[in-house]
């Protein structure tokens, strides 16, 4: 899920309103009790439109990536049920007490309104997968490697390895003792002929263990295509009291001049030009000195080029 679409809808105009609630849920919160990082779950609830108009779903969002929420359907008539469904992966989450929120945002005449569906837990962590979700950026992902600690005095066994994708090459390699004690360590490598965009995936790990008997990892690749305009890094993120300021460049790799015709930026960015080359052009992206919004939030630069339709775009997510 992700902020950017946020940041359309600020475009937009679109006003968040917390509304006195339109949708009831059955059962209306969720307690998992004590669950071990790694276990998978899924759960259906229903939603019923008590309104006296009907609602049609534009957005659900989580607050953690471990949960993946869908409604079926997502146009909800008065009095008319659905059902959301959540399939949750606790691989991702940090372990002791934890709350998870879905929100459900609708529109409704001028504003987008919003309900929470609250799920809470207490995560216990006997399994650490190092990392326990990759991201991978650029128009050739690096290859990544994975490790695999079973605290317990019976570590799991592997019997088996997946991929939710063919563009996806996953293999068992020996883990580097000299930097962690894991017992197991994969490489996933992203294949070149992987179409541009993003394309979320799975690693899987099925074990002999009862307790743990599928282990999924999330796997996000976004590949760029390949261009002669390229910005680097194309996604930063920026915090006030620890990175308020990032420097990226633009570069031409056909190797002549970036003919630049204008640069905008989102509210509370600034760029400033501080070097310019033959072939290059280095920005450096600064937050606002009297910014004075405290929740995350998306923002992004257009850098215009002459003979261009479509902007080279940096990415910012605020923190």
């Amino acid at each position: 899920m992700n902020r950017l679409k946020l940041l359309s809808l600020a475009l937009l105009l679109v006003t968040v309103s917390h509304a006195r609630a339109q949708l009831a849920f059955d059962p209306p919160t969720i307690d998992l009790g004590e669950v071990k990082a790694g276990q998978v779950f899924s759960y259906q609830i229903k939603v019923t439109n008590t309104a006296s108009s009907a609602i049609t779903m534009q957005e659900l969002k989580s607050s953690c990536g471990c949960i993946q929420p869908t409604l079926e359907p997502s146009t909800l008539a008065p009095g008319a049920s659905g059902t959301l469904k959540l399939d949750i992966n606790t691989l991702v989450s940090n372990p002791g007490p934890t709350t998870y929120g879905i929100k459900l945002r609708y529109p409704e005449a001028a504003q987008l309104k919003e309900q929470q569906f609250i799920i809470t837990g207490r995560v216990v962590q006997e399994i650490v997968v190092t990392p326990s979700a990759i991201t991978c950026y650029g128009e050739k992902p690096r290859p990544q490697t994975i490790t695999i600690l079973d605290k317990r005095a019976t570590p799991i066994k592997p019997i088996k390895l997946e991929r939710t994708s063919p563009y996806l090459d996953v293999e068992w390699v020996k883990p580097d003792t000299t930097q962690t004690a894991a017992q197991y360590a994969l490489k996933v490598s992203v294949r070149d002929d992987l179409p541009a965009g993003r394309h979320d995936h799975e690693v899987v790990v099925y074990t002999s263990d009862v307790t743990y008997p599928v282990l999924r990892i999330p796997i996000t690749v976004v590949k760029k295509a390949k261009a002669r305009f390229v910005m680097s890094p194309f996604l930063v993120t920026m915090s006030k009291s620890i990175a308020p300021t990032k420097t990226v460049t633009l570069r031409d790799q056909h190797g002549q001049g970036v003919p630049v015709e204008r640069v905008e930026a989102s509210p509370g960015i600034v760029v400033t030009v501080t070097n310019q080359a033959a072939a290059s052009i280095t920005y450096q992206v600064s937050l606002e000195p009297n910014l004075t919004r405290d929740t995350p939030f998306d923002a992004e630069v257009k850098v215009y080029l002459q003979g261009q339709k479509d902007p080279i775009k940096l990415l910012i997510n605020v923190e």
